[in-house]
């Protein structure tokens, strides 16, 4: 097969991509074939959506602005574009696919398996553990800058002794700040001033499924909410008097998308961690924001790495900041880039 028609075959697949994907229930656009989003009695989530019919974003995560040939290639574990190409050509079978050298060579045993989604049955209530360790709030200095009405307010407890549930029985108890963010899963934060090396990297941990902390603002809110990276990070800036909502970590950025796109957006201010994975995350967000036409803004920190440590190293600051960025989308200065 020459190039020219090597060429014409894939634009041909591209523009045919409707034919193979399946339309999802609210007929806004397309399950997915590798999570199956969209396929559910009520949307299931929100599937695939496409702006030109050939790039399409599964907003459950398995993919972000892909053509037919790379969805297939990742419902079929294929890397190799010709294979891809092949592949794509046998299942949609448009015109000039049986031009296409080894067209049956590749089938459909390779697919990838994947992790199925919890069930209610399957998680776990932690309501009765924040409350346990919301009463032992007191009994650690260990606030990070936020006050206790704050603290109570989000209902962020202490446990001296503390260990993963997931964790084998000889793992070293140790002191922990409890953050809750659903009645079944919590952000654990070491509160030792001198963690040993060999522990350093556990010092942060998540328990139960990644979830959008305070999510519920995005609904309720009637002003501007702040999107941070960790959750003592929107803590941070509540505690001075704005909205925010907490990605759990920047590789999260695709669950926020989730939500903006299923329910009415607010003004958003992108505040992400002044590093390489909260710019990447800041990227990412700023493209949706204009996709959807949200208006925004972004925010820095200067010389802190995100809102709690400005908290800690300038209160003010971190005030003044939040309330001139609330201030300028009000006046209908948010952006779009």
């Amino acid at each position: 097969m020459t190039r020219e028609k090597r060429d014409e075959l894939k634009n041909n697949i591209r523009q045919s991509a409707g034919s193979y994907l399946k339309t999802d229930k609210r007929g806004r656009g397309y399950v997915c074939p590798l999570c199956g989003s969209g396929n559910g009695r009520n949307g299931n989530g929100s599937g695939i959506t496409t702006k030109d019919g050939v790039h399409f974003t599964c907003w459950a995560g398995c993919f972000t602005h892909c053509d037919i040939l790379d969805i297939i290639g990742l419902e079929y574990g294929l890397e190799n574009y010709h294979d891809k190409l092949t592949k794509a050509a046998e299942l949609i079978n448009c015109a000039g696919a049986a031009e296409l050298p080894g067209m049956t060579q590749i089938r459909g045993e390779n697919i990838i398996p994947h992790r199925p989604l919890l069930k209610n049955d399957d998680l776990v209530d932690y309501s009765n553990f924040f409350d346990e360790a919301h009463k032992n709030i007191v009994k650690t200095k260990y606030h990070r800058g936020l006050t206790l009405d704050t603290l109570h307010r989000f209902k962020v407890g202490y446990v001296a002794s503390w260990r993963h549930p997931k964790f084998r029985g000889d793992a070293p108890l140790t002191p922990r700040l409890i953050i809750p963010i659903g009645p079944h899963s919590y952000f654990a934060r070491d509160t030792r001033a001198n963690i040993p090396s060999y522990q350093s990297k556990y010092n942060k941990l998540n328990v139960g499924p990644a979830q959008i902390f305070n999510a519920a603002a995005l609904t309720t809110a009637t002003g501007p909410v702040f999107v941070v990276e960790g959750e003592i990070d929107a803590l941070s800036v509540i505690d001075v008097g704005g909205v925010a909502v907490a990605l759990g970590s920047a590789s999260n950025w695709r669950k926020l998308c989730e939500i903006l796109e299923s329910r009415s957006p607010p003004l958003l201010v992108l505040a992400l961690d002044n590093d390489d994975a909260g710019n990447g995350a800041k990227a990412h967000l700023m493209s949706i924001c204009n996709a959807y036409e949200i208006p925004f803004s972004t925010v820095g920190f200067g010389a802190q790495k995100d809102a709690n440590a400005m908290l800690m190293a300038d209160r003010q600051g971190l005030q003044d900041m939040v309330m001139q960025a609330q201030a300028e989308l009000f006046s209908g200065k948010g952006r779009k880039e």
